[in-house]
């Protein structure tokens, strides 16, 4: 059996499918078996899959629609006896060396289970193109899950043996993120500085085509925080969780478009007095106070924008600096 399964779930993809998985099939290390779950296409995607010759290639269809997690959970479901599992999205690239960089990088470290990458995306506009960037040490994957998912989907690689839960149906969008916070308490995480994926981004991805519910989307978030909160060992009370749940994301800005500077500096360094050893303290100052920073430039309120960025350590103002300009790499 080959070291490695690559879980590549595709719905209507027949743009992009073949490019990806071209990039996968082209890896510098071949030793895998890539499962093609296609989800009930109803275009051309499968007729573009016949066209690629390689045994290494498997294709498995749903008769109809089942849906994003379902085809997911098929795919871990047939990578079981394998002992690495890759993922892989239909309309991205991997760049080729990227299994031989995750797997050297596992076998050196046996401690790991789950590793991600840096990312390149792109699109058909100039302004879609920029680096993303993941924390790479532990800690500092630690304290960014309370604000956002450190690890990139498309990126990662995991070994089988520590994935003993599904992708959970009860958190739409942020089935990943969930099941990376299930898996928190069973394994090491990592994400590598070296840009592997290249990731495209256009009108018809999940991220996109996303029609956001605020209210919906902020119960998601905080039942996750909470989640990992008990996972962690962190006693947050439900008014911190609130404030991390909405000042993480823009798109939950408008929940609470009144804070008030110094309660929001207060609410941090209360939560900071209950960090404990798994947590990076200055990793999490500088990701609160980038967030308030980024809140109040939202609400054009200049005068708490600058006050934020006068409370940050000089690392945390490099970092904002070289993050605005899409330098920094964790």
């Amino acid at each position: 059996m080959p070291l490695v399964s690559v879980i590549l779930p595709v719905y209507n993809g027949e743009k992009y499918i073949h490019e990806a998985v071209m990039s996968v099939l082209n890896q510098t290390f071949k030793d895998f078996t890539l499962f093609v779950l296609d989800d009930g296409s109803t275009d051309a995607t499968i007729e573009q899959l016949e066209t690629i010759d390689d045994s290494r290639m498997i294709i498995h269809r749903n008769i109809t629609n089942k849906g994003l997690i379902y085809t997911l959970n098929k795919g871990l479901d047939l990578s079981k006896d394998y002992k690495y599992i890759a993922r892989m999205d239909a309309d991205d690239i991997s760049l080729e060396d990227r299994f031989e960089k995750q797997i050297n990088f596992l076998e050196r470290n046996p401690k790991i289970g789950l590793i991600g990458s840096a990312m390149q995306q792109f699109g058909s506009d100039k302004s879609d193109s920029k680096k993303i960037y993941r924390p790479d040490t532990a800690e500092k994957i630690t304290s960014t899950f309370l604000f956002y998912n450190p690890i990139s989907h498309p990126t990662v690689m995991m070994r089988s043996k520590v994935v003993f839960n599904e992708y959970s149906y009860d958190f739409p969008k942020y089935e990943d993120y969930h099941l990376w916070i299930e898996l928190y308490s069973k394994t090491k995480f990592h994400n590598l500085k070296d840009i592997l994926v290249k990731y495209r981004r256009h009108n018809t991805n999940v991220t996109s085509t996303y029609q956001e519910d605020i209210e919906s989307d902020h119960d998601y978030i905080k039942k996750l925080i909470k989640l990992f909160c008990d996972y962690s060992s962190l006693n947050l009370t439900e008014e911190e969780i609130n404030v991390i749940s909405i000042i993480s994301s823009k798109v939950r800005y408008s929940l609470n478009n009144n804070f008030d500077v110094q309660y929001l500096f207060k609410v941090k360094n209360d939560i900071l007095s209950k960090l404990n050893h798994l947590f990076d303290k200055e990793y999490f100052n500088y990701l609160f106070l980038e967030r308030l920073f980024s809140y109040f430039l939202f609400f054009k309120k200049y005068d708490c924008a600058i006050e934020t960025f006068i409370k940050m350590s000089f690392y945390g103002k490099k970092k904002l600096v070289y993050s605005i300009l899409n330098l920094n790499k964790n």
